[in-house]
C-alpha cells in the first residue's frame, strides 16, 4: 500500500491523542501518523513479529531543514532521528515488538522488503514502513507492505 502524505495540513490531526508532542515531528514521523490513522486495514493484518523501517536517506532531510533554520535546542532535534519514527510506529499500533532502521542509501526499501520475505520463511511476520527521501508534490509518500509467515 501507498499514501501521499499532504504536508501543508497543519492542523490537529485526528491521531494527536496517541502521540506526545506530535507538533514537533519531522514531515517523515508525522508522514507515517498520518498514513497509520488511513490504513485502517492494518487491523485486519496479522500483527508483526518485527517492523523493518526503511528510510534511504535517514534523517538527512529533517537534519539539514534543522540547520539550516538555525534551530539550536536538542528537543526539537531529537525528533528527527530514525527512531522517534519507530517510536510514533509503536503508539500509533500499540506495537512493542523489534524494530530494525535500514540504510542502504537507494536500495534501502528493496533491501527491507527482502529482509521482511527472509523472515516470512523463518516464520515471522514482517512489517516493512518506508519513505523515500524526495517529496511529490509537498507530500511525503509512505509505503506498507507485510510479509506473513509461511
Amino acid at each position: 500500500m501507498k499514501l501521499v502524505v499532504d504536508l501543508k495540513n497543519k492542523s490537529e490531526p485526528a491521531w494527536s491523542g496517541k502521540i506526545d508532542r506530535w507538533y514537533q515531528l519531522d514531515e517523515v514521523g508525522y508522514a507515517f501518523c498520518e498514513a497509520l490513522h488511513q490504513w485502517e486495514n492494518l487491523k485486519d493484518q496479522t500483527r508483526p513479529d518485527v517492523i523493518f523501517l526503511a528510510l534511504p536517506e535517514a534523517s538527512n532531510v529533517a537534519d539539514f531543514d534543522f540547520v539550516s533554520t538555525g534551530a539550536s535546542s536538542p528537543a526539537k532535534f531529537v525528533f528527527t532521528l530514525p527512531n522517534i519514527c519507530a517510536a510514533v510506529i509503536f503508539q500509533m499500533l500499540g506495537f512493542s515488538g523489534k524494530v530494525y532502521c535500514l540504510n542502504k542509501g537507494a536500495a534501502t526499501i528493496d533491501f527491507a522488503k527482502q529482509e521482511a520475505q527472509e523472515m516470512a520463511k523463518a516464520g515471522k511476520t514482517a512489517w516493512v514502513f518506508a519513505s523515500p527521501a524526495k517529496l511529490q508534490n509537498e507530500g511525503r509518500e509512505i509505503e506498507f507492505e507485510a510479509f506473513a509467515a509461511k
